[in-house]
């Protein structure tokens, strides 16, 4: 009955929420089940953010780590000529390098987004 509350107040459906609003007045508990409702949904988002910015971390430690290992091997292998599928090597090792930077800048966009600034503050 909650759930039907909330997704007829972001629908802006103007019946459904005339009719959801009645039977919650009609309810003895009803505020404060839908109060219960929304602080269990401010947790569940609080804590959801935590976790993305957890993973938006790992995700950079892990980029930044490919990427000086990517260009360490690029090193090595641009050192050696005349070698197997040398090129292709280089090639791979360029893309992860890139790969990395990508990662890195889509990361720290999502870290300054207001969204992750306002879910960590509550």
């Amino acid at each position: 009955m909650l759930l039907l509350y909330f997704i007829s107040r972001l629908r802006g459906g103007a019946e459904e929420e005339e009719d959801v609003d009645l039977t919650l007045q009609k309810n003895d508990s009803g505020v404060e089940s839908a109060l219960l409702y929304a602080k269990a949904w401010s947790k569940y988002t609080k804590d959801l953010l935590a976790w993305v910015d957890k993973r938006l971390g790992l995700d950079i430690e892990c980029a930044k780590s490919c990427a000086k290992m990517a260009e360490s091997a690029k090193m090595l292998a641009s050192q050696q000529d005349y070698m197997p599928f040398r090129e292709t090597y280089i090639s791979t090792f360029k893309n992860d390098t890139e790969y990395s930077q990508l990662l890195l800048q889509t990361a720290t966009a999502l870290q300054t987004n207001k969204f992750m600034q306002v879910g960590l503050t509550l």
